[in-house]
């Protein structure tokens, strides 16, 4: 995938490694369950993120589907704590998703690209350098489609933070 060769700093909070005990959703569940868990790997990584802060205009989060209102939006709750701890804005509606699809989790990897594919719209271009955030990157293709968006707009200058890397990448 190019556009996550497009990715100027990508930060993580913690990796999962499978296990023979554990799968990837469970862990997740059990993870965001956990308010205390939760908010101490947010706030790793907002050390992680803390030497490099200057180089960010604005958090932007990888954006919810209208009708999933009744579900946590784990990726805002994320970006609110790290805009926090970093006084980095936040603003909510820089990006949208315009384009109902089925949860990616549950589609295997080949399948996610095509499935995510012009899902999102930018709404304010007014920023040049931007951290995308999010609950987990798995196979890429969320961001990868983002920073396709992002590109199109002319923004390149783009950083990537998420709470949980799925240890199969190859990032």
């Amino acid at each position: 995938m190019n556009e996550i060769q497009s990715i100027n700093k990508f930060f993580y909070s913690t990796k999962y490694i499978p296990t023979v005990s554990e799968t990837f959703c469970s862990y997740m569940k059990n993870l965001k369950s956990d308010e205390k868990v939760f908010y101490n790997l947010a706030l790793s990584l907002s050390e992680k993120i803390e030497p490099f802060k200057n180089g960010f205009d604005v958090f932007v989060s990888v954006p919810k589907y209208q009708k999933t209102d009744y579900e946590t939006d784990y990726a805002e709750k994320l970006v609110h704590i790290l805009s926090s701890k970093l006084n980095i804005p936040y603003k909510k509606g820089i990006l949208s998703k315009i384009k109902d699809t089925k949860k990616l989790k549950i589609l295997p990897d080949s399948e996610r690209i095509s499935e995510i594919s012009s899902a999102f719209k930018l709404n304010d271009e007014k920023y040049k350098r931007i951290c995308l955030v999010d609950d987990v990157y798995s196979s890429g293709a969320t961001v990868g489609e983002i920073i396709k968006t992002f590109n199109k707009c002319g923004i390149i200058d783009i950083s990537v933070a998420v709470l949980v890397l799925q240890s199969q990448n190859k990032l």
